[in-house]
């Protein structure tokens, strides 16, 4: 009998570390998004594992940038790493950021811009609300 009690509690503590484990993370603001500032296009495009950044030159020059990033547990915190700088100046190879996101049907709020180093600059720029889907061409 004290053997079928500790196989069943053996299982039944089994599946709940097993269902904890399997658990996903907070839902993360796949696919494009995209706002125009000042005569300047940000798009921000979000796949499982990299951040695309890019802004259009307006002035400031064209700048676009991977990044490493992920969502914290209550998904409303994103934090990442600049990993890559395809083109431009601004940021430099690891630097941090992370920024307050909000997704509402089609529109993505960014908030408390924060980062290290030249992107800590970029807070009144990127903050904002942004729409579902890739910028139109002018």
């Amino acid at each position: 009998m004290r053997f079928v009690m500790a196989a069943a509690l053996t299982a039944a503590l089994l599946s709940v570390v097993t269902l904890s484990a399997g658990e996903t993370s907070a839902k993360k603001p796949l696919g494009t998004w995209t706002r125009t500032k000042d005569d300047s296009t940000i798009t921000f495009r979000f796949t499982n594992d990299t951040l695309h950044y890019a802004s259009s030159d307006a002035g400031g020059g064209k700048l676009v940038v991977d990044a490493d990033y992920a969502m914290s547990k209550d998904g409303k915190v994103l934090f990442g790493r600049v990993r890559t700088i395809k083109e431009g100046q601004g940021p430099d190879v690891g630097d941090l950021f992370s920024f307050g996101c909000t997704v509402k049907g089609d529109t993505l709020t960014i908030t408390d811009f924060k980062g290290t180093g030249a992107t800590a600059l970029a807070a009144s720029f990127i903050q904002g609300d942004y729409k579902k889907g890739e910028a139109k061409k002018k």
